[in-house]
C-alpha cells in the first residue's frame, strides 16, 4: 500500500454531471492504486449552497437560471456525500494554500480547470499559484476547455506552470499551446472517466430508466441547431429522453442511468460521449457551435484515439443519422484502444506520484 496523502483540486462542485463523475473517477483510480486520496472542497460560496443567493440580481432571467441550478444542485449533494471523500469546506484561495501543506501531492484536474476564464474569477488558484517545495505539484487531464488562449493569459500563468513537477493535459490543443512555454515534456492522457469501467459505475446508477425504450439525448449551451434538428427528427418514430444543462429533475445516477439502458446516445458533450463509450451504446457525437466551438477538441482527440471519428456528424444528414444509429460498433477493437488509454494514463499517475 502506498503511504502517500494526495488531494484533488477540480471542479466537482458544479451542478454538471461530467465534472463530478470524473472527480469520482479519478479518486477511485487513486485509491484503487493504493493511495489515501482526498478531494479538496473548495468552492466559494454561491447560489449553488444558498438560496437566498438566487435573488441576488435585478434579472429574472437570471434569478430563474439560479434557481434551477441551486435545485439541480440539491440532487447532487447526496452523491458528493455519499461517494466523494471530501476534505472540510474551503472558501478562499488562502484557505487553500493552507489546506495543501497536508498533503505530499497535489493534482489539478481534470475538467476544464485551466479555462481562460478560471484566470480571470478563481485568481488562478487551479494552477497552485503557491510557493511551497514540500507539496507535490501535478496535473491530471487537466483542460483549458479552448483551442486559443491569449498572449497575457499564457504569461501570466507561465511561471505556475513551470512549477508543476508534472503535468498532462487531455487535448493535443493544449499540448501545442503549453508546450511552448513549459520547460518539461507535456503528457496527453486521458480523461479520468476512462479509467473505470461499466462495472464501477454500476454500483452508482439509477434503475429509474430500465424498463424503458428510448433514445437519450444530453444536449449542452443554447441555440446547438444541429443537435436539437436530429433530436426533432428522432423524435417523430421513437421515445426519446433529453436531458440539457438546466433540467433539474435528475441526479447524477439518474443521468448514468440514462445512458446505460438506452437504445442510443446522441450529445454534444464529451462526457455523454466517454459514458457511452463505457456502456458500448451506438452514439452520435454532435459538435458544439457557435462561441462553443472552441471546445471540440476534446471529443475530437478522444474519438480519433478510439478509432470512433466516423460517429461525429457536424451537420444535418438523415441518412447518415440513420445509418450511425442502426450500425453496431466494433466494440472489441475500441476496448482494446480505451485499454492502451487506460494503460498511458495510470502509467503517468504511478510515475509521477513517485
Amino acid at each position: 500500500m502506498q503511504n502517500k496523502k494526495i488531494g484533488i483540486l477540480t471542479f466537482h462542485w458544479g451542478a454538471n454531471f461530467g465534472g463530478v463523475l470524473q472527480a469520482f473517477a479519478l479518486q477511485t483510480t487513486l485509491k484503487e492504486l493504493g493511495y489515501d486520496v482526498e478531494i479538496i472542497d473548495f468552492s466559494y460560496k454561491s447560489h449553488l449552497d444558498n438560496f437566498l443567493l438566487c435573488f441576488k440580481t435585478k434579472s429574472i432571467s437570471n434569478i430563474m437560471q439560479r434557481l434551477k441550478e441551486h435545485r439541480k444542485n440539491k440532487l447532487f449533494k447526496p452523491f458528493r456525500t455519499k461517494n466523494l471523500n471530501l476534505s472540510k469546506r474551503l472558501y478562499t484561495s488562502r484557505n487553500v494554500e493552507r489546506e495543501i501543506q497536508n498533503y505530499d501531492v497535489v493534482i489539478c484536474g481534470s475538467d476544464q480547470i485551466w479555462n481562460p476564464s478560471t484566470i480571470k474569477y478563481l485568481e488562478s488558484l487551479y494552477f497552485l499559484p503557491f510557493n511551497t517545495k514540500i507539496v507535490k505539484k501535478v496535473s491530471y487531464a487537466a483542460s483549458l476547455g479552448t483551442d486559443q488562449i491569449s498572449k497575457d493569459d499564457l504569461e501570466k500563468i507561465t511561471p505556475f506552470l513551470n512549477d508543476f513537477n508534472s503535468i498532462s493535459v487531455r487535448e493535443n490543443s493544449a499540448v501545442t499551446i503549453l508546450q511552448k512555454v513549459v520547460k518539461d515534456t507535456i503528457s496527453l492522457v486521458p480523461d479520468p472517466a476512462m479509467l473505470i469501467n461499466s462495472i464501477q459505475l454500476d454500483k452508482i446508477v439509477s434503475n429509474k430508466f430500465k424498463e424503458k425504450d428510448f433514445q437519450f439525448f444530453y444536449i449542452l449551451q443554447n441555440k446547438q441547431h444541429t443537435i436539437n434538428t436530429i433530436k426533432d427528427y428522432q423524435s417523430k418514430t421513437n421515445s426519446v429522453i433529453v436531458v440539457t444543462k438546466t433540467t433539474y429533475f435528475y441526479g447524477i445516477e439518474d443521468w448514468i442511468g440514462g445512458i446505460k439502458y438506452s437504445s442510443s446516445v446522441v450529445t454534444n458533450s464529451f462526457h455523454g460521449v466517454v459514458f457511452s463509450v463505457l456502456y458500448h451504446k451506438n452514439f452520435i457525437a454532435v459538435p458544439l457551435e457557435g462561441t462553443h466551438k472552441g471546445m471540440n477538441d476534446r471529443i475530437n482527440t478522444l474519438l480519433k484515439n478510439l478509432g470512433l471519428s466516423d460517429r461525429i456528424i457536424d451537420k444535418y444528414d438523415e441518412n447518415k443519422i440513420d445509418y450511425l444509429l442502426k450500425t453496431d460498433i466494433n466494440w472489441e477493437e475500441v476496448d482494446s484502444r480505451l485499454q492502451k488509454q487506460r494503460e498511458i494514463g495510470v502509467k503517468f499517475l504511478e510515475e509521477s506520484l513517485v
